[in-house]
């Protein structure tokens, strides 16, 4: 693994956003530990595709890749739930909403990562 300017850049922003994810932690309130939570799922996003802009192994960019979808795919689901408790209607989101809230995302995971018998996000992946 060889660092460059890029993959340095989201790694350190990356580490800065679990400090801060950390430290937001500590706060009362569900908004705002909602936040922490989209915080925590924007430094994976960062930090792996940090790693996946440093592996020369097409297995690791393939690894790496796949590990940023855990960040993409829940952040749109975070964020509703932070703005429905942010603006005080937290009787929006009942046990089953907030259920349907993560169907996307999950199965946006799981086609990413069984992309390899479908290819419905990539047809071809190759190292340029």
């Amino acid at each position: 693994m060889l660092f460059n300017v890029y993959s340095i850049t989201l790694l350190l922003f990356g580490l800065a956003a679990v400090f801060m994810s950390i430290f937001i932690l500590r706060r009362s309130g569900e908004a705002v530990r909602q936040f922490t939570y989209i915080s925590f799922g924007i430094s994976i996003w960062s930090i792996a595709y940090a790693f996946e802009l440093s592996s020369f192994n097409y297995e690791n960019m393939l690894f790496w890749l796949r590990l940023e979808y855990i960040g993409v795919a829940l952040l749109p689901a975070m964020w509703i739930q932070f703005i429905i408790k942010f603006i005080g209607k937290k009787q929006w989101l009942s046990t089953s909403k907030e259920i349907l809230l993560y169907i996307i995302p999950t199965i946006t995971f799981l086609l990413v990562w069984t992309n390899s018998h479908h290819h419905l996000y990539y047809t071809d992946i190759k190292i340029d």
